[in-house]
């Protein structure tokens, strides 16, 4: 048991380590100690906008200099394994944002580590803590439900963001070091919610890839269809539909269930034993109202400040640092789950081989 405030660190000072620092300044019993970059300017001006008291240039040294519980890995995929096991080996539990690491070999070897030297390790899978997906687990779990027979999972990309600017004009950024480019970094979100929902049976997994806008750089729309067992799930990954979205339906042997991750929304739609016409006005007025319901209770969330946009990343900090503080064995997001996130993303990335194109390719 540990009942003192815990110690973090966060490596990698760039856009999402600015989320994880606003997040764990609301969050009792942690306080962020140290920040380090490579690049000295990036990791001081971010100590000094965050009051952080220390910040480094050398990962090693910040292990060394600070009494560290957790350590948060915001920086490339392509460095995880190697910080997050210099971590675990020191006696440090690790946060790792998506993707967990460049492959399924090395995510492993990573829970490896941190299970022989007794630490956790927390995938970022930030949109499980959102109220939206509590809800959902609430509604799934009492049954109503029914059996799962197909989920889709949606998420809509903005390449004309600042982020994609970047490394679409920069071929030596991390991201198009990726074999999947920026689909391997983006595409665990969606995969991450339906792997939950699926049985744990063989994967079989089909992609159809496109470069449909002729960028040249990446492939910007995905479609992978995935059965296990008697489930199958639709995965989409675009960059050309508008308004930009993501969200989650799942169909159920006695219902539809929806989240809205944009605008953290949890809608059903349902059946009714009603006759003929009563049941037809019942079904235009019920969802209606369980949207107006709903809304509601995301205005006061927010208001209240229950609901803030990395709220769901905050709730899973929170869970991660109490089974650090209880002793626990597991995370909150089960390594089972984290592998499989990663053998599917594997079998995506697979597909992708090759120059983007203005086509299609299945596997």
């Amino acid at each position: 048991m540990i009942d003192r405030a815990l110690r973090v660190g966060i490596v990698g000072c760039g856009q999402i380590a600015e989320a994880h620092l606003g997040e764990l300044r609301l969050l009792p019993g942690a306080t962020v100690a140290a920040v380090c970059d490579v690049e000295p300017l990036l990791s001081q001006d971010m100590a000094d906008r965050y009051q952080v008291p220390a910040w480094y240039d050398d990962y090693q040294r910040m292990l060394e200099s600070e009494d560290l519980d957790v350590v948060h890995l915001t920086t490339p995929p392509q460095t995880h394994l190697r910080l997050g096991r210099d971590a675990v080996r020191r006696g440090v539990h690790v946060y790792v944002e998506k993707p967990v690491c460049g492959s399924t070999p090395e995510a492993a070897e990573l829970i490896a580590e941190a299970r022989q030297h007794g630490r956790l390790v927390c995938a970022g899978f930030s949109e499980r803590g959102d109220l939206a997906t509590a809800r959902f687990r609430a509604f799934f779990e009492a049954g109503r439900l029914g059996e799962v027979v197909h989920v889709e999972s949606y998420y809509g990309d903005n390449p004309g963001g600042s982020f994609a600017a970047l490394f679409r004009a920069t071929p030596s950024h991390w991201v198009n070091q990726l074999p999947g480019k920026v689909i391997q970094n983006v595409v665990p979100h969606a995969v991450y919610h339906v792997v939950p929902l699926m049985p744990p049976e063989e994967d079989r997994v089909s992609v159809i890839r496109m470069d449909r806008s002729g960028n040249g750089v990446y492939d910007d729309e995905l479609r992978v269809m995935w059965q296990s067992g008697r489930q199958t799930a639709y995965i989409t990954f675009t960059s050309a539909v508008r308004p930009i979205r993501q969200f989650m339906r799942v169909y159920g042997s006695l219902a539809i269930a929806e989240i809205d991750f944009t605008n953290h929304l949890f809608s059903v739609i349902d059946d009714t034993k009603l006759p003929g016409f009563v049941a037809r006005v019942r079904n235009a007025v019920v969802p209606g109202w369980r949207l107006i319901r709903q809304g509601r209770h995301g205005a006061w969330d927010a208001l209240a400040g229950r609901d803030r946009f990395f709220a769901g990343m905050g709730r899973l900090f929170g869970e991660f640092y109490d089974a650090i503080r209880t002793g626990r064995e597991s995370p909150p997001v089960p390594y089972s789950e984290v592998l499989r996130v990663s053998e599917v993303i594997d079998r995506i990335v697979g597909a992708l081989d090759g120059p983007p194109r203005p086509g299609s390719r299945t596997a």
